[in-house]
């Protein structure tokens, strides 16, 4: 399990940094059931939520 989150926090980043998808398709991207879900995996991981992170990142 860790190694999934390791590697779906990698990339979650990849894509808000680096495209313009938005979240609803980048979390079942991800493989998340639901944007909730992402967004909840998302603040675990980084103390924000992703379109705050991706503002913070100038996207």
């Amino acid at each position: 399990r860790d190694l999934v989150d390791t590697e779906r926090r990698q990339l979650a980043v990849q894509l808000l940094t680096g495209t313009e998808m938005k979240l609803d398709e980048m979390a079942l991207q991800l493989g998340y059931s639901d944007t909730a879900s992402f967004t909840r995996a998302f603040r675990r991981w980084f103390d924000r939520a992703p379109g705050e992170y991706r503002k913070a990142r100038g996207r």
